[in-house]
């Protein structure tokens, strides 16, 4: 799993072959988040802990 607020950081994620987890912020909306391939998309980054189970 890679956690980023961008779509570098996605993009990143998936060339690594982790989960591209995308964290909505002021730059980066979801939809560049989706666009890019985040498999998950949460909106604050303590939401991330529902996605560890």
């Amino acid at each position: 799993m890679y956690v980023g607020d961008s779509d570098k950081d996605i993009i990143n994620a998936k060339e690594a072959g982790v989960i591209p987890v995308g964290v909505v912020s002021g730059l980066h909306k979801h939809e560049e988040l989706k666009k890019a391939g985040a498999r998950i998309i949460i909106n604050r980054l303590k939401d991330i802990k529902e996605h560890l189970k």
